[in-house]
């Protein structure tokens, strides 16, 4: 416990000490002891003597980049004091806040503080200050002893990294203020005297009754007082002498501005915020800053910075778009950047400069790069590219990189080195966030094929692969989408080809085959859902397994590439293989491209473009296969999709029927697949790939496998056979096909409103009839609820609206290519062209209420809507209360633009319907609110009756006016499965 023997080098001023700072109240830093700033590495101990009498000692000991340790002595045999009761400022505990932990370690570890009884308020606090001068009015006797450096770290000064501005406060504990300051003078005679002052003629002694009132208003909780300290110091700053600039009573104000913009109280808070977000002038505050804001001494001036830039930060992020719009019209993109070139060594000003510029930048990145900006994230970048405690920093940087390189006349040499030096170093740490930007950035450089060499040469391969293998990180399926990509893409680059370019023995019997039997009928597939010995909805695959999938697929493909097709099929060429399975997709909706054999059991199937030669929609596939063993596993690639991201790498499986399963358990339609993997693949990376396992149920089984379960044109027009006799139908105008296409007319004619449902507008989307399904079915099957739905209500529904592109086995687009949910406004396909015809038709009768148009998504989990800005809103939260299925609180209200003129809801709109929209049913799982399951059949058909009973709900309740308060349902309850009765 003695204090180690004094150094040879001058007495230094604990300067930037209480930047971190723990305050006592009766501290004060000596005279004569400014002017010397702490050397890295150097450590730090001060002995005090409280006045109190007692003779106890507090050891302040700084490991400048490791941590800072507070320790209270007793008196007698230097052990700790923890008994409450004490005078003065003494911590009756040991406190450890790692410098470079978040600001909430601190205010956590001084929540834990026992004070003393008289020490209630102001003992003890953490304030952000530089040598400011706010330690009290009591001299004692202090001695500050520098010790030996022990190792070098970065060249920070006790600094808590990582403020972000949406973190707590932290000012220990709620209502701590410097307690010497009493309430203060009269915020109206502090702005008599600035609004009495000539331009630059406020003084430092200004900026100190500021401080005074700053501190009275923070202890106060007053929101009044808080907003009306704000405004002196806004006040103050346009008018202050280049002196009181300098000086330490400007960055006491700085500080006391932060503090109360992050008041512990709510209402403090945003009175503070709205304050600044009014008066503070961006641009005064940067030149003052540049100006030298704090005077000579660097550890204060810097850390005054820090606190500026944190201010704005918190300012243009928090109180709306005006004060961004402000300070960018008023040129402060320059200003930060000149305070990064100059404050770039002080890591935390790098990283307020890195967060202020990205704000500014949102609308104007090349207005950014022009002026410099990513010149100054890569000098960052360079400096502190290797401290795991930045990892903040790094993000910052990456992303500002990022946003200026398209606008950049050539890519910066050092990009790829620092990118994943960078990410080696916080691989480790994280944060999750930082990970996700620097593997952005190497996605981003994978696509360059000259940069493939030089990627692989650094690595990055094994290095995604160590990403994907930590538990951390596969959490998080946009990191592992990354990672995949900055491993396929080189490699696939280097490499030159895909396997299967080279490889033999296509296993594919195509069109032209003997017929086979058809898919089973929906109704037989709700049939064999209802009757299972198990019912229930499957559970998507966890988060570790999925990561656990991609890493062990990624090492195949690798392995695959270097190894080279042909030698791979040598290994199964004998007659000791196992016999090839069969594949045809020679049946309605079927699809399928070639089949090649790469392993013993193992195929690689290309699935097929709805466009010859443009490849541009491949998704759906609907495959058969034949004489397969049972128990073997099977491994499938499915390649050649283009979406950079699905729904099979967050856990979900496709969808099996086995006959001779079904003839002897009745189980239908099931999700099937392990290790199942979403990866990039072929063409150089830019197409993907589904891999995943099947064990098959019985030996010489016919099984098919789809990406969902099928819905028919026939299944179509049994269900129109079954519920709709022919005077309910209106027939349009036939396809390019000659397939019919029917729109259905129910409830009442003489009703003055009217509601269209539509669906299967994109054939591949399946889980849109299924809604569709529901919706009819509950419609026409009687009832007493859907009587009510019935009464007072035009009802027409087009269940299929592209027939052509189902029974074809297409993906998005009719028999022509035609998506047809771009071309609701215009004549390019004659099924769009015949529904509009009828909707303007039946107008003319009645008034539009709601338009649904029924989709799936391939994407994303549960079942949302899409809205053209918050006109869907009533409609959404009243389908939302009769389902907790469908996901009201992920409702995207897209801003309609011009290319938008042809969806489906944009042209509903135009034609006068009060509510109209998009609902998205996803071709897989629920949203997470309502459990992490797959949608099954009866889900869907759940939906589609909830959007019905929806509807008739707005009808039945007139009062509801687009100007009404509605309350959208959030985070409905999981969804228990149902049973439905056998």
């Amino acid at each position: 416990s003695r204090a180690p023997p004094r150094h040879a080098s001058p007495a230094p001023h604990l300067g930037s000490l209480l930047a971190s700072g723990l305050v006592g109240r009766r501290a004060r830093v000596p005279s004569g002891m400014s002017g010397l700033m702490f050397q890295p590495g150097q450590h730090l101990s001060m002995r005090r003597r409280v006045s109190a009498g007692e003779d106890r000692r507090a050891d302040v000991v700084a490991d400048l980049g490791s941590m800072l340790v507070v320790r209270a002595h007793g008196a007698r045999g230097g052990e700790d004091r923890r008994s409450s009761g004490d005078a003065g400022a003494d911590f009756g505990a040991l406190l450890a806040v790692p410098a470079h932990g978040s600001p909430m370690a601190l205010r956590a570890a001084l929540d834990g503080v026992p004070l003393g009884a008289s020490s209630a308020r102001g003992r003890a606090m953490a304030v952000l200050l530089a040598g400011s001068g706010m330690w009290g009015d009591e001299a004692s006797q202090e001695e500050l002893v520098p010790v030996p450096p022990t190792f070098a770290p970065p060249a920070a000064l006790l600094r808590l990294s990582c403020r972000e501005p949406a973190a707590p406060p932290y000012l220990g504990r709620r209502g701590f203020a410097p307690s010497a300051m009493g309430r203060g003078p009269q915020v109206s005679i502090i702005r008599d005297k600035i609004s009495n002052s000539r331009s630059g003629s406020c003084s430092s002694d200004v900026f100190d009754e500021i401080v005074s009132a700053s501190s009275a208003a923070f202890e106060s909780e007053s929101p009044q007082r808080c907003s009306d300290a704000v405004s002196l110091f806004c006040m103050a700053l346009m008018k202050a002498a280049l002196g009181a600039i300098r000086s330490p009573s400007v960055a006491s104000a700085v500080a006391m501005l932060l503090a109360l913009l992050r008041s512990p109280r709510e209402q403090c808070r945003r009175a503070a915020l709205d304050a600044a977000a009014r008066e503070l002038d961006g641009v005064q505050l940067l030149r003052a800053v540049l100006r030298g804001m704090g005077g000579a001494d660097p550890c204060r001036h810097w850390q005054a910075a820090s606190n500026s830039l944190v201010a704005l930060h918190l300012i243009l992020s928090c109180c709306g778009k005006a004060p961004t719009e402000r300070l960018r019209n008023a040129g402060g993109v320059p200003l930060v950047l000149e305070v990064w070139r100059l404050g770039g060594h002080n890591a935390d000003v790098a990283q307020e400069c890195c967060a202020v510029t990205l704000l500014l930048s949102h609308s104007a990145s090349k207005q950014a790069a022009l002026a410099g900006a990513a010149e100054c994230a890569l000098a960052s970048w360079q400096r502190f590219g290797h401290d795991a405690s930045r990892g903040t920093l790094m993000q910052g940087v990456a992303e500002t990189t990022l946003m200026c390189l398209p606008h950049l006349n050539e890519r910066p040499p050092s990009l790829p080195r620092l990118t994943v030096e960078s990410l080696r170093a916080l691989q480790a740490v994280g944060p999750a966030p930082a990970v996700i930007w620097l593997l952005k950035a190497l996605a981003r450089l994978a696509v360059e094929p000259k940069l493939a060499p030089e990627l692989n040469a650094h690595g990055v391969a094994d290095l995604m692969l160590g990403i994907l293998s930590d538990e951390r990180w596969g959490q998080e399926v946009v990191l592992r989408r990354l990672a995949a990509e900055a491993f396929a893409r080189p490699l696939a680059i280097v490499s030159g080809s895909s396997a299967s370019k080279s490889a033999p023995a296509v296993a594919f019997a195509g069109k032209g085959a003997d017929l086979p039997q058809a898919l089973p009928s929906a109704e037989e597939a709700l049939e064999a859902e209802a009757s299972a010995k198990e019912p229930g909805v499957a559970p998507t695959i966890a988060a570790a397994a999925c990561a656990s999938a991609l890493h062990r697929r990624l090492v195949a493909w690798r392995s695959r590439l270097s190894v080279g097709a042909g030698a791979v099929a040598a290994t199964f060429g004998d007659s000791g293989a196992p016999p090839p399975l069969r594949f045809d997709a020679d049946f309605e909706s079927g699809s399928l491209g070639p089949v090649t054999r790469i392993g013993p059991r193992e195929y690689e199937i290309s699935l097929v473009s709805d466009t010859a030669g443009g490849g541009d929609y491949v998704q759906w596939f609907c495959f058969r296969a034949r004489d397969m063993q049972q128990d073997e596993l099977y491994t499938f690639h499915l390649g050649n999709l283009i979406k950079p991201g699905s729904l099979f790498e967050e856990g979900c499986q496709p969808v099996m029927f086995s006959r001779k399963r079904r003839d002897a358990l009745g189980t239908g339609w099931t999700r099937e697949g392990s290790d199942v993997a979403y990866y990039p693949y072929h063409d150089l990376g830019r197409r993907h790939c589904i891999s995943f396992d099947i064990r098959f149920p019985q030996d010489d089984d016919e099984v098919f496998l789809s990406h969902a379960p099928p819905y028919t044109y026939t299944d179509h027009l049994s269900l129109l056979a079954r519920w709709c006799p022919d005077e309910r139908r209106r027939s349009l105008p036939p396809t390019r096909g000659g397939r019919e296409l029917t729109a259905v007319k129910l409830g009442d004619p003489a009703a003055p409103q009217q509601a269209w449902l539509v669906a299967r507008a994109h054939p591949g989307e399946t889980h849109a009839s299924w809604v569709m399904h529901g919706a009819l079915e509950f419609l026409c099957g009687g009832g007493e609820e859907a009587e009510r739905c019935l009464q007072g209500l035009r009802w027409v529904l087009v269940p299929m609206l592209n027939p052509d592109g189902v029974a074809s086995g297409r993906t998005r687009t009719n028999l022509d290519g035609i998506d047809l949910n771009r071309h609701h406004h215009d004549d390019c396909a004659p099924e769009t062209r015949g529904l509009r015809a009828l909707m303007q038709e039946e107008v003319k009768t009645g008034e539009p209420l709601a338009f649904v148009d029924i989709h799936s998504h391939s994407r994303r989990r549960g079942v949302f809507a899409i809205a053209n800005g918050a006109d869907g809103d009533p409609l959404v939260a009243s389908m939302a209360a009769h389902s907790p299925l469908l996901d009201a609180s992920g409702t995207s209200r897209a801003e309609v633009k011009a290319k938008d003129e042809g969806v489906g809801r944009v042209a509903a709109s135009r034609l006068g319907f009060q509510y109209s929209v998009t609902l998205e049913a996803s071709l897989c799982a629920r949203h997470a609110a309502a459990g992490n399951h797959h949608l099954s059949l009866e889900d869907l058909l759940e939906v589609g009756r909830a959007v019905v009973l929806g509807i008739a709900d707005l009808v039945r309740k007139p009062g509801i006016a687009e100007d009404d308060e509605v309350v959208v349902v959030a985070d409905a309850p999981s969804a228990t499965p149902r049973m439905k009765a056998s």
